[in-house]
């Protein structure tokens, strides 16, 4: 974005993730706004450039993937939280996307990320 702190917001659209989009907001850092439904995104994307002056990227996505099961992600998250580990990512894939992040430039990580979403 512009050099500021960036957080990304899954399920921004309401509830928990909308209001925590604009705390950060108030607190200046720009915004990743990520949810399924475009248009509240957008709404809320605009409303939070208009009254902090931060930048909002609007990502309309679904997380969730019938086919990578509940149970397994839920018992590999137990597991890595009773290791003491912070984060826990479950499936290659998703490890290899999350790590790529940090040293690919932003365009690559645009075109990844989409590509993850059509498969």
């Amino acid at each position: 974005m512009d050099g500021r702190e960036t957080a990304l917001i899954t399920g921004a659209s309401m509830g928990i993730g909308k209001e925590l989009a604009k705390i950060l907001a108030s607190d200046g850092r720009d915004l990743v706004l990520l949810a399924r439904s475009e248009d509240k995104l957008q709404s809320l994307a605009q409303e939070l450039e208009r009254a902090h002056g931060i930048r909002a990227h609007v990502v309309p996505a679904d997380l969730t993937n019938p086919g990578a099961p509940a149970d397994k992600v839920a018992r590999h998250a137990y597991r890595s939280m009773m290791k003491g580990k912070v984060v826990a990512i479950e499936g290659l894939m998703n490890r290899l996307a999350a790590f790529s992040v940090r040293f690919s430039p932003r365009f690559v990580v645009r075109k990844l990320t989409r590509w993850m979403n059509k498969t």
